[in-house]
């Protein structure tokens, strides 16, 4: 599968597939609920769960889009689309570029030179995807470097 069939045009594939991507989980990794063991906490957004933002995995984002000037961040999410559109909206406003929901054949989207942080990485298939996984903290530390 190439990563066309998830865009309306061959044109937004193709400007997709030539930068590099930084793919942000929501749950446990952009958002830490508090008063809760780690993770998972699906839609812990929607489900009002007490929450803080992760300022330093904010922070770690914006080191890397500075650094990977045209890279694009792609936040998404188990919890579907819209709500790491959501999320993403509220809390890096203006940062990501993409939206897509977490696992199945959006597994496909990433390539071998992007980097995917997330709390759980061998969650949904991430395990086998063919790119750098790293937690949270593990990619704090690397752009704090």
């Amino acid at each position: 599968m190439c990563a066309a069939e998830g865009f309306k045009s061959i044109s937004a594939a193709l400007i997709y597939d030539a930068m590099p991507k930084l793919f942000i989980d929501v749950d446990d990794t952009l958002v830490l609920y508090s008063g809760r063991e780690p993770g998972p906490n699906p839609l812990g957004l929607e489900m009002g769960l007490e929450f803080r933002v992760n300022v330093d995995l904010i922070a770690a984002i914006q080191i890397w889009k500075r650094d990977n000037r045209g890279g694009q961040v792609v936040v998404w999410s188990g919890g579907g689309e819209a709500y790491a559109r959501s999320a993403g909206d509220r809390f890096i406003p203006g940062v990501a570029t993409w939206y897509f929901t977490k696992g199945g054949k959006n597994l496909t989207l990433p390539n071998r030179n992007d980097v995917l942080v997330d709390d759980s990485p061998t969650a949904l298939g991430l395990d086998e995807v063919d790119a750098r996984v790293m937690l949270p903290k593990e990619f704090i530390e690397l752009m704090n470097g």
